[in-house]
């Protein structure tokens, strides 16, 4: 329960971020604020995995690269 409350936190505080840079024209207008949350928590905590395995850095860079461009 305070593992799912604290994911719920996590996203509450991604979508608000997103719904501000959506006003400031600095991310895609058009994009659920919710789901791109929910994907950025997903991937935070895959980018962590890919980490803890020692996955090359380079491969990491250009991974969280794709994942900046879902947002604009």
């Amino acid at each position: 329960m305070r593992v799912r409350r604290g994911l719920e936190l996590l996203e509450d505080a991604y979508q608000d971020t997103i719904v501000r840079g959506q006003e400031a024209g600095q991310f895609a207008a058009d994009a659920d604020a919710r789901v791109l949350s929910t994907f950025l928590v997903a991937n935070l905590y895959g980018l962590q995995v890919l980490g803890r395995a020692n996955l090359a850095v380079d491969a990491r860079t250009k991974t969280l690269a794709t994942i900046m461009k879902a947002l604009v």
